[in-house]
């Protein structure tokens, strides 16, 4: 679908986009049915779609990262930049391969096995940062992954710089509490806002469709509706309710009924549409999506870090100190970090692939990491699932509250 989009808006332009995706939706263009709904109540295993999209210049952290994360129940799809040639594509999902094989515990012995649950492609188009083809290009892997495996609970999106605290069986425990429900948010505890301050000026940074945004006064039926200047003086309109804006973290957890709807629902094209001049559309894109549709549960939750914007940030320097490093780590009540200390300076378009990938894999925090969590009794396992158990705990237990409800007055 948003391949489509990308397309539409480069060719003809918002409004022949926009409508050409609706006409779609109803002549067959657009996915016809949901692909099942997750239920809560089942017993089977959860099972993860994990989508990793990024640009070129970090896709040789991706081995690493999914290795990492890799178990034969889940499926994984990464999408590279657009000018990523055929041959890189190959180079890219052998050195997947490799890592996992590499790797302990994760139930595949032989490059097939892998490969049957592992899917590279490049994008129709490149991505740029804080641009609307960022949550383009998240949702192309959304769909790729319900098209490659219709039965996975949740689909989490991730950088190719992101790694895991925890190994994917604790991981997969958690997230065996949180069936039922997507996960975004801005803090612990913390719901997507609507958005205000310099989040307000980010999305509207140059001309928008009011009709996209509310309904005409029908006292001015004979008045021409006309496209209105984003400027930092113009508030957000949420008279009727018709689409609220919200800002929250780009990544979450999805249940996948709610992804499913996503690639049908009209409240998408309205949402891309209305964020499609703004800055920072992947921050609002998912998140208004499934705050402004009432039948999707969802809670408020971060599951990452990033030692930048949304912290907390860590120390990392080579050969310092350890032991703080993995308590911060065992005590964040996360399951992702990134933004780690810099690898060797090799070119990801002239250098060696073999040797960056394996730079990536051998940093020194993610090292650290791996080697804790990859013991099950250690102290730092068994701290990081106790925390979690804890925060998750006291986000359900306020999620679940009769009158739970997200969307606030501004």
């Amino acid at each position: 679908m948003s391949q489509r989009l990308h397309s539409f808006l480069n060719r003809k332009g918002l409004g022949l986009m926009v409508l050409s995706l609706i006409i779609m939706q109803y002549l067959g263009g657009a996915p016809q049915q949901p692909r099942g709904l997750s239920n809560p109540d089942s017993d089977k295993p959860v099972t993860v779609a994990y989508g990793f999209n990024g640009y070129i210049g970090d896709m040789y952290s991706v081995p690493a990262a999914l290795a990492a994360i890799f178990h034969e129940n889940n499926v994984y799809g990464v999408l590279v930049d657009g000018s990523v040639d055929a041959s890189k594509i190959a180079e890219l999902k052998r050195l997947i391969t490799k890592h996992v094989l590499e790797a302990p515990g994760h139930g595949c012995e032989s490059a097939a096995c892998v490969e049957s649950r592992v899917f590279v492609e490049a994008a129709a188009f490149s991505v740029t940062y804080a641009g609307i083809s960022e949550p383009l290009a998240t949702l192309d892997v959304m769909q790729m992954l319900l098209e490659f495996d219709a039965d996975w609970d949740f689909f989490v999106n991730l950088t190719p710089l992101d790694y895991p605290l925890a190994s994917q069986e604790d991981i997969v425990q958690i997230l065996a509490k949180m069936k039922g429900r997507s996960y975004c948010g801005v803090s612990d505890g913390t719901l997507p806002n609507h958005a205000d301050g310099v989040f307000m000026k980010r999305w509207k940074s140059n001309y928008f469709d009011p009709s996209v945004l509310r309904l005409r006064d029908p006292k001015e039926h004979e008045k021409l509706q006309r496209m209105q200047q984003a400027d930092p003086g113009l508030g957000i309109v949420m008279d009727d309710g018709l689409l609220n804006v919200f800002h929250a973290e780009a990544y979450g957890i999805f249940e996948r009924s709610f992804c499913a709807h996503v690639l049908e629902s009209k409240v998408t094209y309205r949402v891309i549409a209305l964020l499609s001049r703004g800055w920072a559309s992947s921050e609002q894109v998912l998140p208004m999506i499934l705050m402004n549709q009432d039948e999707f549960k969802h809670c408020g939750f971060i599951m990452r870090g990033n030692n930048a914007a949304s912290g907390p940030a860590w120390p990392m320097q080579e050969g310092g100190d350890e032991t703080s490093f993995l308590n911060a780590a065992k005590d964040s009540g996360l399951l992702f970090y990134r933004k780690f200390a810099k690898v060797a300076s090799i070119d990801p378009v002239t250098g060696d692939a073999d040797a960056l990938a394996a730079a990536y894999e051998s940093e020194f925090y993610r090292t650290i990491l791996r080697n804790s969590f990859g013991n099950a009794t250690s102290e730092y396992a068994v701290g990081w699932k106790a925390n979690m158990e804890i925060r998750t705990d006291a986000i359900l237990d306020q999620c679940t509250q009769p009158g739970y409800r997200v969307l606030s007055s501004h």
